[in-house]
């Protein structure tokens, strides 16, 4: 029995993906594992919906337009695959140098290239920034941000989140700063009044009391840079399993703020 089944082929080459790794299955419904490269010429990775509406198998062959090529494994997991309209179908995955012999690209097929870059960041927005004036007509430049839409949404929620989390620990801080200023007054009030008495004036006291906080503060906001510094790694280990993309190294500038703010 003949089947077909529309599906969505995507061609890539040596070096692909860039970040993160793909994984396939040795057969339908089978455990996964990280895959070695990409399919070898000659061959193809169909996704699970795309085996069961053909009736493919591991190691049986399928037509791609005027080639045929041998399924090696069942694909599960492309880490660059966004999820929008077009992205619902079956996906095929083969290698870039099959193509001609597919006589797939004709005239008014519906082709999408992609350039994948990658690097440190400074390197790839620089990048970005040299080639935005050069685009032609449908052309235009995918990140994070812009290019997936539920990553985007997912940024925007975590964003507003630590935002909130942030004014509510300064907040929280102000309130009990406010309850220790308070407690500090009633107990140095009498010894002040004492001072004063002897012969203090009121800015030598100012600036005793105020020399006493900016140290206390400037302890504290060192201790927090540190501990700051050390939950960067502890993090970054954390979601080095979830995330394609590495963390940023820690600045100078959060530590900078955080010592504004604690004092």
């Amino acid at each position: 029995e003949l089947r077909a089944q529309l599906a969505e082929i995507k061609a890539v080459g040596t070096g692909y993906p860039l970040r993160g790794s793909l994984r396939v299955a040795p057969a339908l419904h089978a455990a996964d594992a990280p895959a070695q490269g990409i399919p070898a010429r000659g061959a193809t990775w169909i996704d699970e919906r795309l085996a069961s509406a053909l009736g493919a198998e591991v190691g049986g062959r399928i037509a791609v337009g005027q080639g045929t090529l041998r399924v090696d494994a069942v694909l599960t997991l492309e880490p660059d695959r966004g999820i929008n309209f077009f992205s619902v179908a079956p996906r095929l995955l083969m290698n870039l140098d099959d193509v001609p012999a597919t006589a797939l690209l004709q005239v008014g097929s519906r082709v999408a290239y992609r350039l994948l870059v990658a690097g440190e960041p400074p390197l790839v927005t620089r990048f970005q920034r040299e080639i935005e004036g050069q685009l032609a007509r449908g052309q235009r430049i995918e990140d994070p941000q812009n290019g997936r839409p539920e990553i985007r949404s997912a940024l925007e929620r975590a964003q507003k989140f630590l935002g909130l989390a942030a004014l509510l620990t300064v907040v929280l801080a102000a309130v009990a700063v406010a309850l220790a200023s308070r407690r500090y007054v009633q107990r140095h009030l009498d010894p002040c009044a004492v001072m004063r008495c002897l012969g203090a004036t009121q800015g030598l006291l100012l600036r005793l009391h105020l020399g006493q906080f900016a140290a206390l503060g400037l302890l504290a906001a060192l201790a927090g840079c540190v501990l700051g510094y050390i939950a960067h790694f502890a993090l970054h280990a954390w979601l080095a399993q979830l995330l394609a993309t590495p963390l940023p190294p820690p600045g100078p500038l959060p530590a900078l703020q955080g010592i504004a703010v604690g004092l």
